[in-house]
C-alpha cells in the first residue's frame, strides 16, 4: 500500500513560525469581522425597556397553531403511517 505524497509547503519558515502566523491572522479576521459586524446596533438612538426585554426572552411562548392545510397534511401523515 503506498502511502499518499506530502504536499509541498507553501513557505520557507520553521512549522511553529507558519502555525502561528496562520492563527494571528485569523484572529486579527475575526475581530476585523466582529467589530464589523457586531459590535454597534444599527439604531444608537433606539433602546429597550430591560424589563419587556427579559420578559420577552424569558417568558414560555405557545407554538403558533397550525393552518388548516397544515392540519390536513398531518391528517394524511398519520393515516399513512398507520399499518395496514
Amino acid at each position: 500500500m503506498r502511502l499518499p505524497r506530502k504536499l509541498p509547503r507553501l513557505t520557507q519558515l520553521p512549522l511553529g513560525v507558519e502555525i502561528t502566523l496562520l492563527l494571528v491572522i485569523k484572529i486579527a479576521l475575526i475581530t476585523v469581522l466582529a467589530k464589523t459586524f457586531f459590535a454597534h446596533p444599527q439604531a444608537k438612538h433606539m433602546q429597550m425597556p430591560v424589563q419587556s426585554v427579559e420578559q420577552r426572552m424569558l417568558s414560555f411562548a405557545p407554538p403558533p397553531a397550525a393552518t388548516p392545510q397544515q392540519q390536513y397534511q398531518h391528517q394524511d401523515l398519520s393515516a399513512k403511517q398507520q399499518p395496514e
